[in-house]
């Protein structure tokens, strides 16, 4: 452990120092992601042992998927900015920016004069960079895709996007589709006809969204083919999920979201999909109403939903019985869905899980309160009915099955003594010894004595229990949760 350290206070309120040289040679024609994530890291080498430092938590606080942050991370390596150290799990080290612009490779620029001329002529509205041009040169010669094949692309990007097109758009197209296996002047004609083909598909797309542009973005555009081509998700199938993410008021990056959960779960027709969809929407319903009546609030459902509420409709409980045990379990101060998991698994146990029966049990429960808050008044007990008095009352007439009448005589003899609901459990337990059964019984049955002495020693050492009376003493040391 390290002897001095700066507090989290600290690093938060100091600064973050970023060289010239980075703004002046790369982040200028960085894509914008890319330069979001390199100072995002950058910042958090301040701290580099904080738990919110892992891969994860950089596409969570940057709104980015994971393969956003690592394809950013692969972009800063290329240019010898940092070092992937490992990818499982994600660990990167920063270097100096010396260290990258010293390993910048020199590039004959005679060799790429025509290249240079003809780019140049494509992009008349603004002069491409020196750096721009190493951008270009670099992907020719590490990337290995044809001089005139890039070229091909800087004409498609500028036909999408205008003469004054940025050199992170060209460079993030041209590596999308160098990742997709685009390297030469004929693998670019034939994505070409794969946009044109496809075009009016993904204008329906855009319109199912809600979508008012006339055109599709590259990236919108690379999604779609994926869809299509590598998912092989048929059209209608993409219009029904974007029909459903326009309701969501989401767009290309939620319907990614949809398409490739479809895609994982083998979800292949929109009566399959509809199915899935319905019922998650539903659990999302029932946890909703369960939260409310538990009196607590989730930002997320989908941990609710994905920890609980799936769990419990898989027992077979629907929502009605399901938001009936909540309510049931705020009356008994249960606050949470730990303590509402609990009152859901006695249910089960118990055989109860539809409205109705839950229904009936509560009302049962209610019934054997009262009938426990008559004995506790009777014996002189001021306080509200417990856990341990329904375990007792539980065992007299159901597990013992003694007449209400012979409890209530027994109560009239336990009255005025020390611990009178042990007291009282003790001659119900004889009287179950004994096979008493009424009150006739019972009279004729000698009665334990009555001691209103405090020496709990002593009555410890001179009383001697039956076996009925041990089991039922040691039951009540459990409290049984319905």
């Amino acid at each position: 452990m390290s002897l001095c350290k700066y507090s989290s206070e600290f690093i938060a309120s100091n600064s973050t120092t970023i060289d010239n040289s980075f703004i002046n040679d790369y982040m200028l024609n960085a894509p914008d992601k890319c330069v979001k994530v390199y100072l995002y890291g950058l910042y958090k080498c301040n701290n580099p042992e904080s738990l919110d430092n892992s891969l994860e938590d950089f596409a969570k606080v940057l709104n980015y998927s994971t393969e956003d942050i690592i394809s950013a991370f692969m972009y800063w390596e290329d240019l010898n900015l940092i070092q992937i150290i490992s990818k499982e799990p994600m660990q990167v080290r920063f270097l100096p920016i010396k260290s990258g612009s010293s390993q910048l490779k020199k590039f004959n620029t005679q060799k790429y004069k025509s290249f240079n001329i003809q780019a140049q002529e494509i992009i008349e509205s603004r002069m491409i960079t020196p750096s721009e041009y190493q951008e270009y040169y670099y992907l020719i010669e590490n990337k290995h895709i044809e001089a005139d094949a890039l070229i091909m692309i800087i004409k498609y990007c500028v036909s999408m996007k205008g003469a004054n097109i940025s050199s992170s758009y060209i460079l993030t197209v041209a590596k999308n589709w160098i990742f997709d296996g685009v390297l030469t002047c004929d693998d670019v004609e034939a994505r070409l006809k794969d946009l044109e083909r496809n075009s009016e598909d993904v204008q329906a797309v855009l319109k199912a969204l809600g979508i008012k542009r006339s055109t599709a973005t590259e990236e919108e555009y690379s999604l779609y083919l994926e869809w299509k081509d590598k998912l092989e998700m048929p059209l209608e199938i993409i219009l029904y999920l974007a029909k459903k993410a326009k309701s969501k008021g989401a767009g290309f990056k939620k319907l990614d979201g949809y398409v490739s959960k479809c895609y994982a779960l083998r979800l292949e027709s929109i009566t399959e999909i509809k199915d899935y969809y319905d019922q998650l929407d539903l659990m999302y319903e029932i946890a909703k109403d369960v939260c409310k009546n538990l009196g607590i609030r989730y930002d997320n459902m989908e941990i609710v939903v994905d920890n609980y509420i799936s769990k419990w409709l898989n027992l077979g409980f629907d929502k009605e019985s399901l938001v009936k045990i909540a309510n049931y379990s705020f009356r008994l101060g249960i606050k949470s869905l730990e303590g509402m998991e609990g009152k859901v698994n006695s249910m089960y146990k118990l055989g109860l899980i539809n409205s109705t029966s839950i229904d009936n049990h509560i009302q049962d429960l209610a019934k054997f309160d009262s009938k426990i808050k008559e004995i506790l008044e009777k014996l002189g007990i001021e306080r509200g009915v417990s856990s341990s008095d329904r375990t007792m009352y539980r065992t007299w007439i159901i597990n013992w099955q003694l007449d209400e009448e012979l409890i209530l005589y027994a109560v009239s003899s336990s009255s005025g003594v020390n611990a009178p609901m042990q007291y009282l459990n003790k001659i119900l337990a004889s009287y179950h010894e004994n096979n008493v059964k009424s009150v006739e019984e019972a009279k004729k049955l000698s009665k334990p004595a009555k001691s209103k002495t405090n020496n709990t020693c002593e009555n410890a050492k001179g009383d001697k229990y039956s076996k009925a009376e041990l089991n039922s003493l040691i039951n009540n040391l459990f409290e049984v949760e319905i």
